[in-house]
């Protein structure tokens, strides 16, 4: 797989965030739902309020960096067609990797971060015809950045905010605002 010029930035943002000495500690685990967000690419826009959220879990390497995976989304749909006609069955899977980097001392829990990482998107598109059945398989790879806040509501539980940008394989440039809670462990 060749690295595109335009996730150079990314990869350096990444490389750079990275302190040298991520030794491994008894670590905290963040588990965060994102119930809002918005985007913003040319042409289009749209507005997600979902229920339970997008689902992220971060493990911390150390008191600033962390490792965080996210479920972004697992969509099957089917639609049936009039008869004599085949029935197409498409399944989407978004997943991604962000290394956020906290400024602080608070462990991740409230204050300034920035967040280089790469999303990926699986499409596998399954047409079901009376007599055969073919399948097609697309896997997309985009590069993003947060940019956020977060605040401590409460002892373990914290409201975070980010500005994102996302660019890659079959995404143009896209903005948005991101909004969710998270949970600490440890």
């Amino acid at each position: 797989m060749r690295l595109p010029l335009r996730a150079v930035p990314f990869a350096f943002a990444l490389c750079a965030a990275l302190p040298l000495r991520a030794h491994a500690q008894p670590g905290q685990i963040e588990i965060r739902i994102d119930a809002l967000s918005y985007e913003r690419a040319t042409g289009r826009s749209s507005l997600d309020v979902r229920v339970p959220g997008a689902a992220a879990i971060a493990w911390y390497l150390n008191d600033q960096v962390a490792l965080e995976s996210r479920l972004i989304g697992l969509r099957r749909t089917t639609s049936d067609a009039a008869p004599g006609f085949p029935s197409v069955t498409t399944t989407t899977l978004t997943a991604a990797l962000f290394a956020p980097v906290h400024f602080g001392t608070t462990r991740g829990r409230s204050g300034v971060f920035v967040a280089p990482g790469v999303v990926v998107n699986s499409a596998r598109i399954s047409t079901d015809a009376s007599v055969t059945t073919s399948s097609t398989s697309t896997t997309n790879v985009n590069y993003g950045l947060d940019l956020g806040l977060k605040h401590t509501l409460q002892g373990r539980v914290s409201l975070r905010h980010a500005l994102t940008y996302r660019t890659g394989d079959d995404l143009p440039d896209t903005y948005g605002v991101t909004s969710g809670i998270s949970v600490f462990f440890r």
